[in-house]
């Protein structure tokens, strides 16, 4: 190749790279898109110290104490999950009661298909900040 192509090669990859940037220049802060109230759980069941086979039905409540009744928001139902080697992954979305107190999930359990009644698993689980919750945090008390 000649200079020419070469500095026409360039040129372009500049080009290129000029346009892919240019909404990260516009404006560098700006989000894609609103984070929601739904986050992502997972778990695994263990039955006898053995992965549990699925499907299961799930219902998962929050709380405001670790043991006591304390319900905050509606539970959430999930029927016939599939678990691989015992675990699932679920969506959850308990709405706006989010407010920087402490919650835990309560969870419980019966196998899929099934009308009888729920295990309840113990403990119940902490729900433990995220980065972009405790930057949200911060950034609502910032001067």
């Amino acid at each position: 190749m000649n200079g020419r192509q070469w500095k026409r090669i360039i040129g372009l990859a500049v080009v290129i790279l000029i346009l892919a940037a240019s909404p990260v220049l516009a404006d560098p802060l700006a989000p894609e898109a609103a984070l929601g109230t739904a986050f992502t759980y997972q778990g695994r069941l263990l039955e006898n110290d053995a992965p549990a086979v699925g499907p299961v039905d799930l219902v998962f409540a929050l709380h405001s104490h670790a043991t006591a009744d304390a319900p905050v928001g509606t539970s959430q139902a999930v029927n016939d999950k599939e678990l691989v080697d015992g675990y699932f992954t679920v969506q959850l979305d308990f709405g706006d009661v989010f407010n920087s107190t402490a919650l835990w999930l309560d969870i419980q359990v019966r196998p899929g298909a099934e009308t009888g009644t729920y295990t309840s698993l113990e403990p119940r689980q902490p729900l433990m900040a995220a980065p972009q919750a405790q930057f949200a945090q911060e950034a609502q008390t910032a001067p």
